[in-house]
């Protein structure tokens, strides 16, 4: 936490922001921030933490299923439930934490030398 006397920086805020992936059945995943994740059930009107936490970056075998279909974990389950609701999710990728590794790879600044150089050429 910071000192009160300093203000809060953005990533601060989303390091510790707290998100519900939820679906109409009452299950659901609750990440915060980058840092942990765990299930959620829609138990007498509320969303309540059940079972285990687990750290960002999860492991993908925790997420996976067996070939027999078992599932690896309760987070397995419930990924799987939000997944079938919602296939173009990226909540794989933000348990995995691959979906930051994608935001810093791709945000690459140009050098100030070419950026002169193209306003230069352009008319």
């Amino acid at each position: 936490m910071p000192p009160a006397n300093r203000p809060i920086s953005m990533q601060e805020l989303q390091d510790h922001a707290i998100h519900d992936y939820t679906i109409h059945n009452g299950i659901g995943i609750r990440v915060r921030g980058n840092r942990a994740c765990r299930v959620i059930r829609l138990i007498k009107g509320q969303w309540t933490e059940i079972g285990s936490e687990y750290r960002i970056p999860v492991d993908p075998d925790t997420l996976s299923w067996t070939s027999t279909g078992i599932p690896a974990t309760m987070l397995a389950v419930a990924l799987r439930v939000y997944e079938l609701d919602h296939p173009a999710t990226s909540l794989r990728r933000v348990l995995t934490g691959k979906c930051h590794e994608e935001k810093r790879r791709h945000v690459r600044p140009a050098p100030i030398a070419s950026i002169r150089q193209h306003f230069a050429t352009v008319k």
